[in-house]
């Protein structure tokens, strides 16, 4: 669907799921990340924030999240997770995610059902994401939560994993500015009985094609926010040695510096 600003909203995930019933677990993926970067750059990281409107239980939660690490980490990519509010009450008891997201901020937003458009096209869209053709930072990652639990009911897919995959792909279409999809792999538009299996190996990654620019993508990412940080500080270190120029009615101008109290006249 395409929308203003030269933003794709693209609805990514359409998942062939077998009917034959397969149990599926969690393989642990090899430690040692691709070295993409040389040893003195600083490592690929980025930071992703949770909205977990559904209230998806902690431990399915956790699960997805470290299989998404892994994923990313697959492909050279360090993820750190923060847990956002999603109501008044919790914004007031652990207020994060309240200030502006960074360039190498990326936000995961579990629904609790697909929206009504989703569902007129097809009844096997998963989820969608946010891809800017102009330039800008897309940041936003959705997955259906309703959708996730279908193949886990009929006993095909643990709920952890088909999050977990959705999720790591819907961020792919993010970080890969891009609503095509692949012939293989995490980004196939499709996935069927085999890639779940490989899902369970820890074996549904990112091409080595997509991964290299993903890490583009996460490096470009990095480099705006340090650039932005760096602006941020200078502006107020220029703030806080700016004097201000007033004067006394009827007499001579004084300087006083910046954040003083006015004077008393």
């Amino acid at each position: 669907m395409r929308g203003k600003l030269g933003v794709w909203l693209v609805f990514g995930t359409l998942v062939n799921i077998p009917q034959s019933p397969i149990l599926l677990g969690w393989a642990q993926a090899p430690q040692a990340a691709v070295r993409a970067q040389g040893e003195d750059a600083d490592p690929l990281s980025i930071v992703i924030w949770v909205y977990n409107y559904p209230h998806v239980p902690n431990r399915t939660l956790a699960e997805a999240e470290n299989a998404v690490a892994r994923i990313f980490a697959r492909a050279g990519i360090s993820a750190e997770w923060i847990q956002c509010p999603v109501s008044a009450e919790e914004v007031q008891a652990r207020p994060a995610c309240q200030e502006r997201m960074s360039e190498k901020d990326l936000a995961l937003m579990t629904l609790p059902q697909s929206n009504a458009a989703t569902r007129r096209n097809s009844d096997t869209y998963f989820g969608s994401a946010q891809v800017f053709t102009n330039g800008q930072f897309g940041h936003y990652a959705y997955v259906f939560y309703d959708r996730v639990e279908d193949p886990a009911n009929r006993g095909e897919a643990s709920v952890s994993q088909v999050l977990a995959d959705i999720a790591a792909h819907e961020l792919g279409h993010v970080l890969l500015r891009s609503s095509a999809h692949a012939a293989s792999g995490l980004m196939r538009a499709r996935w069927d009985k085999d890639d779940l299996h490989r899902a369970a190996q820890g074996q549904l990654l990112f091409t080595p094609n997509e991964a290299e620019r993903i890490r583009a993508e996460v490096r470009a990412r990095m480099e705006a926010s340090a650039r932005m940080r760096k602006t941020v500080s200078s502006i107020r270190s220029y703030q806080g040695s700016m004097v201000i120029l007033r004067a006394r009615p009827g007499n001579r101008a004084e300087v006083w510096p910046s954040g003083l109290r006015n004077p008393e006249y």
